[in-house]
């Protein structure tokens, strides 16, 4: 998995977030806005998640990004 070397932590996932929901939120109705979000939170999660785990990194399970 290439993608797990890179050198990408938790800030990156926050501003990648921040633009995820502002784009959204102009290019989408409300209640889609509200879905795709929901969604790329829940990626950006799982991502960081196997970033976090394959440089041995203790990931805190409940907290968000």
């Amino acid at each position: 998995q290439v993608h797990a070397g890179l050198p990408v932590d938790e800030s990156h996932f926050k501003q990648w977030l921040v633009l995820f929901r502002k784009v959204a939120r102009q290019v989408c109705t409300p209640e889609g806005a509200d879905y795709v979000i929901e969604r790329a939170e829940r990626i950006a999660r799982s991502i960081h998640l196997g970033i976090s785990v394959h440089a041995g990194i203790p990931h805190p399970a409940k907290r968000r990004i």
